[in-house]
């Protein structure tokens, strides 16, 4: 008897610390997916640049790894980021993470044109009806951007 008590035991101890510990990495590794928010840098404004040009452009703004892999908009690395891959040497997609508190993943689309970068940055200014100058200068900026890049591929 005391024998089949202690395996149930020892059972019951393995499921628990189990489950615990199985919870404890899913919260480790969840994620949201988020909508635009304006960070005052947006990435549209990334797109086809090549590292160097990053760093002359966005100096005093983002701060990026040695791979310029991720930027981040603030100098001790939490909060807002982008994650950047680049093809023939220019940034070919962004996507925005934001890590909060909790080290929870707050994701963006992956964003693979400065088209759709564009985009997701005019619909979600739009979306907001109070925004402030600096936000209405972006909007203007990325409308501009779409308005470029249509007349540049209806050239073509």
């Amino acid at each position: 008897m005391i024998r089949k008590s202690s395996t149930f035991v020892a059972a019951a101890c393995l499921c628990v610390f189990g489950l615990s510990s199985t919870t404890n990495v899913v919260r480790a590794h969840s994620h949201h997916e988020t909508n635009y928010v304006s960070w005052g840098t947006d990435e549209f404004e990334l797109f086809d640049l090549t590292q160097p040009e990053l760093t002359k452009q966005f100096k005093g703004v983002l701060e990026f790894d040695k791979n310029f892999e991720t930027a981040w908009l603030n100098q001790n690395h939490a909060g807002p980021q982008f994650i950047l891959h680049f093809s023939k040497g220019k940034v070919a997609t962004v996507q925005r993470v934001f890590i909060d508190g909790g080290g929870c993943h707050i994701i963006g689309p992956v964003l693979e044109s400065k088209k759709s970068a564009a985009e997701f940055s005019v619909e979600g200014l739009s979306k907001n009806s109070k925004l402030s100058q600096k936000d209405q200068e972006k909007l203007a900026l990325a409308k501009s951007s779409l308005s470029a890049g249509t007349s540049h591929l209806q050239k073509k």
